[in-house]
């Protein structure tokens, strides 16, 4: 894949972007923003990572060396998100019941048009890491993920006494 042509590379990108939406359950119409906060997922850079691990494996091999050493990678950390944050980010998607225009409910027409202060999903996402507690409070995933579902579902039941949609 290190050798491959651009095209060919953005393929097998937007086909891994597009299963792992309907994994997670988002909608496809989800911004790569909001991807790659989830999920940082590249195939050049990760082909040429292993491309680089495999050429200094094969320098230590002509060389005779009896241990062969490559750097570790590290792999990013992958945030904890309850099931709400789907609900959270396909509501955003959806058309607004308000307005008769068949405008669609992002956070930025929740905003200006309706004067709701709803963030957007990136910024619920740097919301959520920012307010989360330390490490320092070892928490279980569990409490971290109740955390950060009360905090999506305050924004969400907001949304939807204000405009009067159910649940």
């Amino acid at each position: 894949m290190a050798h491959n042509n651009w095209t060919r590379t953005q393929k097998f990108e937007r086909s891994i972007k597009c299963h792992f939406k309907r994994f997670v359950g988002l909608c496809l119409s989800t911004d790569d923003e909001v991807l790659n906060k989830l999920f940082n997922f590249q195939v050049r850079n990760l082909a040429k990572g292993l491309e680089a691990a495999a050429l200094s494996k094969w320098r230590q091999r002509v060389l005779h060396f009896p241990f062969i050493s490559i750097e570790k990678r590290t792999n990013p950390k992958t945030p904890l998100l309850p099931k709400v944050f789907t609900k959270f980010n396909n509501f955003l998607k959806t058309k607004c019941n308000l307005c008769n225009n068949n405008s669609i409910n992002s956070a930025h027409h929740l905003r200006t048009v309706h004067s709701l202060p709803i963030p957007s999903t990136t910024q619920l996402l740097d919301e959520l890491e920012r307010d989360s507690p330390p490490a320092s409070f070892n928490l279980s995933r569990a409490s971290l993920l109740k955390i950060k579902e009360k905090r999506i579902l305050q924004y969400l039941t907001f949304m939807f006494n204000i405009l009067k949609l159910s649940f």
